[in-house]
């Protein structure tokens, strides 16, 4: 009796990998990271990945899709959008009165 080796690949190259991003481990089957995701970059990728018996005759096959949704984090560093200001305010200013205001960027939005 033989013992069955799979073998599994994705697809190279295919639409939805054209950056390399994925590998797969050939023996685990395994779907690896080979660069960073980046959702502002892209949010989806759409893989084939085959899986092989290499030892049957003929060599048997199957194929399937993984979509990979890639969530967004808050990656960016917010900064101030103005450069600090002195501010002069006057002791007998009420509780709660404002005094000074800012806005703050994050490279998503403004607040």
């Amino acid at each position: 009796m033989h013992e069955a080796r799979i073998y599994h690949e994705v697809f190279q190259p295919f639409p939805g990998n054209t950056d390399d991003t994925f590998a797969i481990n050939e023996e685990r089957g395994e779907l690896l990271l080979k660069k960073p995701l980046n959702y502002e970059n892209k949010q989806l990728y759409s893989l084939t990945i085959q899986a092989a018996n290499l030892a049957a005759t003929p060599s048997l096959s199957a194929t399937a899709r993984v979509t990979v949704n890639v969530l967004d984090v808050n990656d960016n560093r917010p900064t101030f959008d103005s450069d600090p200001e002195i501010r002069f305010i006057r002791e007998n200013v009420g509780v709660n009165a404002p005094v000074s205001s800012s806005s703050l960027v994050d490279g998503r939005c403004s607040l």
